[in-house]
């Protein structure tokens, strides 16, 4: 999953992050992910008190993520601009800071799910199932 957040000059700053959880889904919908400080995508949701998790289909999207912190215009999605370009779907979120936690250098985030959008047709080139990422590479989930 990318993790970002729009900043005031209408870019993202955003992460990979390789664990994304739901934490429940009644009475309100809450998902928690990690994140190491110090982060300026940590910063941004800091400010705004919201952030958008996004699963994506493209390798070359989520390398991106995991190589620079800021991420400009560009990488926006032109039909829902609070997403990544190339996302299967996504979770637009506020953070509940009272319920997130400090561990170490780590800050287990925890939101509520205000939003959701879907990508029926994933992009030209796309693989037929979603990104994964497990012990420092990409994967292809398993097919039935």
């Amino acid at each position: 999953m990318v993790i970002t957040a729009t900043t005031s000059d209408n870019g993202l700053v955003g992460l990979l992050v390789s664990s994304f959880n739901t934490v429940t889904l009644h009475p309100e919908p809450l998902v928690s992910f990690n994140i190491k400080l110090p982060s300026s995508t940590y910063d941004q949701v800091a400010k705004t008190g919201e952030f958008t998790a996004t699963s994506i289909w493209s390798i070359k999207t989520a390398h991106r993520f995991t190589i620079s912190l800021s991420h400009t215009a560009k990488d926006k999605n032109p039909d829902s601009p609070d997403t990544v370009e190339g996302a299967m779907f996504s979770f637009q979120c506020t953070w509940l800071k009272a319920k997130s936690i400090t561990v170490g250098d780590h800050v287990i985030m925890v939101g509520r799910v205000i939003g959701y959008t879907h990508n029926q047709t994933p992009p030209q080139k796309a693989p037929e199932v979603p990104l994964m990422y497990c012990n420092g590479k990409y994967w292809k989930a398993p097919q039935e």
